[in-house]
């Protein structure tokens, strides 16, 4: 078996997920919310580890790694820049960071889907569907946390305990349903 089309296909993919590592590290900039940036900031670190990996089993297959931007992401973090600066309110920018991440995760998800049809060898199959299992978690998440499901997640840093007490006391009052971990 040739490994051409394995490797053509890891490059794609390392590509897509570097524009991942670097729509996150937008998206961080984008919102003020200091739980977001931290959610957003690991984001970036997580898929540039997949990147290192990716990349890591290219060369284990005997390929070049080609590092190159892809043109969309870069489209699309201007697009995230662009439409961040020209909204206005911070929970307004924050839905339309969301939304624009849901844009990016679908095109990711599409290309670990692209991939995962090659017939890749075991270990690489293994390595590529534990990362789009993450990313599809990650999803979820942002799912969540746009409110498209029957749950919604919040995601907020507080400085104090009493900070804390009263957002739950304004979400009990309003007959939200709080779970915590």
């Amino acid at each position: 078996m040739s490994n051409l089309p394995v490797i053509r296909a890891l490059n794609y993919l390392a590509r897509i997920v570097e524009a991942g590592e670097r729509g996150y590290a937008v998206c961080a900039a984008n919102v003020d919310n200091p739980g977001l940036k931290i959610l957003f900031k690991s984001q970036a670190q997580t898929r540039a580890s997949f990147k290192n990996e990716i990349l890591a089993e290219i060369q284990r297959l005997g390929g070049l790694a080609k590092q190159r931007s892809s043109f969309r992401g870069i489209l699309h973090r201007g697009r995230i820049d662009i439409f961040s600066a020209l909204t206005v309110g911070r929970i307004e920018r924050e839905h339309l960071v969301l939304k624009e991440i849901s844009v990016g995760e679908k095109a990711a998800l599409r290309a670990y889907e692209n991939t995962l049809k090659v017939d890749l060898p075991a270990e690489t199959r293994k390595l590529v569907a534990g990362q789009q299992g993450a990313v599809q978690n990650f999803v979820e998440h942002i799912h969540l946390m746009r409110g498209k499901t029957n749950k919604c997640m919040l995601v907020r840093l507080f400085d104090r305990e009493d900070e804390v007490a009263s957002a739950l006391a304004r979400l009990h009052a309003a007959n939200l349903h709080v779970e915590s971990d």
